[in-house]
């Protein structure tokens, strides 16, 4: 057997060292899956001042308008009146936002942003096609773009803009310094919830709601250095907006004015146009009411002196200047509307959207139809074939039934109760519907109790229901499984029950606010998300007596887990939920409508772990065993619920689950020492021994 010389043997320990540094890591929390980002409704359609784009429920990207500056990322500047694809992003894309006149960016499901036209933030600073965005081709959640500029944010809730900043300040760097490249911004380094970005200015909301902004409304397009009255001027840094220092889940920002959105679903706008007030005045340096919006709102949109909101009734309501038909309400006459307006013939509206510096708006429908209004003489952007400006909505046919996320199914329930004390035998019969498109319809676990017979029409079930109760012990158990049996226990036991007979009918709707398995954000452990009315947040996370305390606005929870001996069950040493199958999670929430039901979901594979009750104080506490069929690894806790205002709120939290080697940050900085040591060895020894040699052979 030949001998090994030094130098092999140094190169083979370097490899062994390496090869089980690699197990070690890769079987660690180090390594672990980034979740994508998912498509959502609001993030769906976009338009600019002359050009629009789409994401089809594939994910891919079309644009159309005009294509001077490069807008429609096709890689010509030729106009393009009906949707087109977008090269490169013909599947992936997330979400979309076009700014101006000057181009748009794309965010993908990988979490990274490619942009196109002017002010890219790539390598290029002008872009016929989309390009990375340097320094974000990975871990962003949400982005917006204004005129020749645009701002991201973070998986970590953090602030990044790039651009033209040199009129005034609006990133609120502290200067008017242009920006090629993304950078962070001062003091938003965690817990951005929503970004807007205008011409002069820009817009944060940070993670108590407050709105802080930058820079300065411009007087009129047409005189870009005119500045506005000093109250719009925030200067170039950061100032928080009067009566806006918490609460906030949205903001929308044109170019002379803004609006922010409630949690509660209210509508506050101000700035240099008409507010929606109810009264004559265009100008206000502090948010006004707008009338009528004081709740349910689900969404917001601002276009060049008019803005429009979606109310809980999925209409549409618009405010403000008429121009070129900005209102939806097939009147183009002079006189603006001083309060919120019907856009005429929407009824069922999942997402709006407008242009800073043109008066027009698109909606999606929630049947995937994309229907546009206003102005589009100057690019034919509303998909139409022409330049016509329209003043009611028109759909853009080329598309469709096809933009937005995909098809789900929704169930639509209603009740009759009656009340009843008796002592039965424990009786659990489990009744399901047999839906009529591949999706199954929600498991429920149920207790007959001398239901009465019930007609229902066909297509639905009759189902008699006990809803659980805080004097039954023990978790709540997991909704049963489709054609279940029917199991008997003749043990007696005295119940004060609430017998209910639900009928539950099965249908087809796209882009529902609430459907059987909800679409939750992604989310890695230990951190979260919130969202209000298809609106996403980022809520506070903090760790207390080994639980994680979660906060937004009105929603507040806590989240524990104890072992099947009832002992509380640690955070890790990241401060992490890690459970494994039969563990019980804790859940302490408030904020919802009394009332209704909560429901609680586990993913990576949607599996509902039960539904309870709310409390007349709006709170649930109630336990949920985590079924034994769980496959290890990260998974996200989603748990859906109703605010007292009717919105819909859905908030997620990463855990680990599963026999997951914990390692924790301390390990692994142990770990990547000798990983260190071991490739610095693998430099110097072998050159040394050659040296070594060298020398001996001379001598």
């Amino acid at each position: 057997m030949p001998s090994v010389t030094k130098p092999r043997l140094a190169s083979l320990v370097i490899s062994v060292l390496l090869v089980g540094a690699f197990f070690v890591t890769s079987n660690s929390s180090l390594v672990r899956a980034v979740g994508e980002v998912e498509q959502t409704a609001s993030g769906s359609i976009t338009t600019g001042r002359t050009s629009s784009c789409a994401i089809t429920s594939s994910g891919g990207l079309k644009c159309w308008g005009n294509n001077t500056n490069f807008q429609l990322g096709d890689g010509t500047s030729v106009e393009k009146l009906t949707p087109t694809d977008v090269p490169g992003l013909t599947s992936g894309v997330a979400a979309v936002d076009l700014g101006g006149n000057y181009g748009g960016c794309a965010l993908l499901t990988t979490g990274g942003v490619k942009c196109w036209g002017s002010r890219t933030g790539g390598a290029t600073d002008s872009s016929s096609v989309p390009i990375d965005v340097i320094g974000l081709t990975s871990g962003v959640k949400k982005i917006n773009v204004g005129d020749q500029g645009a701002c991201a944010i973070t998986t970590s809730g953090a602030a990044k803009c790039w651009g033209w900043n040199s009129g005034h300040g609006r990133f609120g760097l502290g200067n008017t310094a242009d920006q090629s490249r993304a950078v962070d911004i001062p003091g938003l380094g965690s817990g951005v919830q929503d970004v807007a970005v205008g011409a002069g200015v820009a817009c944060f909301v940070t993670s108590v709601g407050a709105v802080k902004c930058a820079g300065q409304f411009t007087w009129s397009w047409d005189r870009w250095w005119s500045y506005a009255p000093t109250y719009t001027n925030y200067g170039t840094s950061l100032t928080e907006i009067p009566t806006l220092s918490s609460d906030v889940v949205k903001v929308s920002i044109a170019y002379r004015h803004a609006c922010a959105l409630t949690s509660g679903g209210a509508v506050k706008c101000w700035g240099l146009e008409y507010l929606g007030d109810g009264t004559n005045s265009d100008n206000s340096g502090v948010p006004v009411d707008v009338v009528g919006l004081g709740s349910g709102v689900k969404d917001i949109a601002t276009a060049s002196g008019v803005t429009c909101a979606i109310t809980e009734t999925n209409q549409i309501k618009c405010w403000g200047a008429n121009s070129n038909g900005a209102l939806g309400n097939n009147n183009t006459g002079p006189n603006p509307a001083l309060s919120p307006t019907p856009v005429t013939g929407i009824t069922n509206a999942v997402a709006i959207t407008g242009d800073l510096w043109s008066p027009g708006f698109c909606t999606l429908l929630s049947t995937g139809v994309m229907k546009c209004w206003g102005r589009q003489d100057l690019g034919g952007n509303w998909g139409d074939g022409t330049k016509i400006d329209r003043p009611l909505p028109i759909e853009v046919t080329a598309l469709s039934t096809n933009v937005g996320p995909t098809t789900t199914t929704t169930t639509t329930t209603t009740t009759t109760t009656t009340t009843t004390t008796t002592t039965v035998p424990r009786t659990t019969t489990t009744s399901t519907v047999a839906p009529t498109s591949t999706t199954t319809a929600p498991r429920v676990v149920t207790v007959e109790v001398q239901a009465p017979a019930t007609t229902v029409a066909t297509g639905q079930a009759s189902i008699a229901t006990i809803a659980p109760t805080t004097s039954i012990a023990g978790a709540i158990a997991p909704r049963a499984s489709a054609n279940s049996a029917t199991t008997t226990s003749t043990t007696p036991i005295q119940l004060t029950t609430s017998t209910t007979t639900t009928s539950i009918a099965v249908a087809r709707q796209k882009n529902a606010a609430l459907s059987q398995a909800p679409v939750i954000a992604q989310v890695a452990p230990g951190e979260t998300a919130l969202t209000i009315g298809g609106i996403s947040s980022t809520p506070n996370i903090t760790r207390e007596n080994n639980q994680l305390v979660i906060s937004s606005g009105p929603v507040r929870a806590s989240i524990s887990s104890t072992g099947k001996s009832g002992k509380v069950i640690p955070l890790d040493s990241d401060g992490n939920l890690r459970l494994r199958s039969g563990d019980l999670i804790k859940l302490n929430v408030g904020g919802f409508k009394p009332s209704t039901d909560v429901d609680v979901w586990l993913y990576s594979t949607p599996t509902n772990l039960g539904s309870v009750s709310v409390g007349p104080k709006g709170t649930v506490v109630a336990t949920f065993a985590v079924p034994k069929t769980i496959d290890s690894g990260a998974h996200r806790l989603a748990v859906v619920a109703k605010l007292p205002n009717g919105k819909s709120a859905t908030f997620a939290v990463g855990l680990f689950i599963g026999d997951v080697e914990q390692t924790s940050t301390l390990t692994r900085v142990l770990i990547a020492i000798p990983i260190a040591l071991a490739i610095a060895a693998g430099l110097i020894l072998p050159n040394q021994a050659r040296r070594r040699k060298r020398r001996n052979a001379i001598a």
